[in-house]
């Protein structure tokens, strides 16, 4: 079963999150999903004439061709197209043999994946271009709201210029998520802060440290 078509599209949330969508012959095609990163959609397509012509029957060998191509790039951004050909050859060849994908990576560990929500207190989606810099969606134009953040401090670097969580707010999104039926929830309690981070080092400060305490 051949390979015929790569592409490529991007899902903008509060990431760029790449899909990678291989066609095979008789019709089939199978979907996987690349982390973010500068330029991966480019990449992925770059890939095209390694994909093209492939067996989607053996993701291996693919996979071993697509790293040694990419030998002086890897690994970074190009091991994260990569995985996301390599998803979507999986989900091909599942098709194919019309078995879970489980099945050919050794079978289920668990019948069911417990999934957890990923909290933060305030009321917008923070939404970060590939260079982790604040953006607002192309769909999202005109929907503003003034929950909006224009500084998100992600994980280091400059202070945020955005309202501060509170006590209360962590409590009251808590509290939603618990009324939907998730068990666990996780909060970054260090995003966003009111002091920046050392770019050199990337090391809390007592300041950082006392404020999320």
């Amino acid at each position: 079963m051949r390979i015929t078509r790569l592409t490529a599209a991007v899902i903008e949330a509060n990431y760029d999150w790449t899909i990678v969508r291989l066609d095979a012959e008789g019709g089939l095609f199978g979907l996987g999903e690349a982390y973010v990163g500068p330029g991966v959609p480019s990449i992925v397509r770059e890939l095209a004439p390694l994909v093209v012509g492939a067996d989607a029957t053996r993701p291996e060998v693919l996979v071993r061709r697509l790293r040694a191509h990419t030998l002086y790039a890897a690994p970074g951004a190009v091991w994260h197209a990569i995985a996301g050909i390599e998803t979507a050859c999986l989900d091909l060849l599942g098709k194919h043999l019309n078995t879970p994908v489980c099945d050919l990576l050794g079978g289920a560990y668990r019948p069911s994946v417990p999934v957890y929500a990923d909290c933060h207190a305030g009321e917008a989606l923070d939404s970060l271009s590939p260079l982790l810099l604040p953006r607002q969606p192309s769909w999202a134009a005109g929907r503003a709201t003034e929950a909006s953040q224009t500084s998100l401090k992600h994980h280091g670097w400059d202070k945020s210029e955005a309202p501060l969580p509170t006590p209360e707010d962590y409590r009251r999104r808590g509290e939603q998520m618990a009324a939907r039926g998730f068990r666990t929830l996780k909060f970054d309690a260090d995003i966003p802060t009111p002091f920046p981070s050392d770019e050199y080092d990337r090391g809390l400060s007592r300041a950082e440290s006392e404020y999320v305490a």
